[in-house]
């Protein structure tokens, strides 16, 4: 009988840690209800901002994280297939081609990244950084929009 039990105390407490310490445990969860996701957080199952599923495929999918610096306004969304979309905005500027950009991303260890031709935009947490091959080209404190 003590076997069992210690058995199932194991089965029941002690993996499910092993699970979440490994990062098998998927997001975890905050006190204010929203999650963090490669240190960065959004809130979990919110609909993507219209303005940016409009350009989606579907034209719809789930926030990830929104961010914005002095100058941008930076969101990620993931799609119902599972894709991933960087979308970058001028503050205040209009939705052209001149002031929006949204491209496929992907998960990295700590955040996304975006790929268009020779630039990378790296979102981190509290740091977007535009790289145009080696070259940095801007390294922003970012807070939550």
């Amino acid at each position: 009988m003590a076997l069992g039990l210690a058995s199932l105390t194991v089965l029941c407490c002690v993996v499910p840690l092993i699970v979440v310490a490994i990062g098998g445990g998927g997001k975890s969860r905050s006190g204010d209800g929203s999650s963090a996701s490669n240190g960065l957080r959004a809130q979990e199952g919110s609909p993507c901002p219209a303005e940016v599923a409009r350009f989606l495929p579907g034209g719809e999918g789930v926030l990830k994280v929104r961010l914005q610096t002095d100058r941008h306004l930076v969101t990620v969304c993931e799609t119902a297939d599972g894709r991933l979309f960087y979308d970058g905005q001028g503050k205040g500027k209009p939705v052209t081609d001149e002031h929006h950009l949204q491209i496929p991303a992907q998960r990295t260890v700590d955040g996304y990244t975006a790929r268009r031709g020779a630039y990378t935009y790296e979102i981190k947490p509290n740091r977007l950084v535009v790289v145009r091959g080696e070259e940095v080209l801007s390294d922003s404190a970012t807070s939550p929009a």
